[in-house]
């Protein structure tokens, strides 16, 4: 099971905001990317297996 918590985050100029952030914007930028391949692709599986090699958790994605 896969959990997600949501934190609310107030902008300031310290070091903590820029190591959280930066990894924040890179997993919106993923999820946007990811949006995009399953809407060109909707029969894409998203987890792989033996029958599934070239699902979409497979991929190498750079954004």
């Amino acid at each position: 099971m896969i959990r997600t918590l949501k934190f609310a985050l107030r902008r300031d100029r310290s070091a903590n905001s820029r190591v959280i952030g930066y990894p924040a914007t890179q997993q919106n930028a993923a999820y946007n990317h990811a949006v995009g391949v399953l809407n060109r692709e909707p029969n894409l599986p998203k987890r792989s297996g033996k029958n599934r090699p070239h699902a979409i958790n497979n991929r190498m994605i750079c954004v």
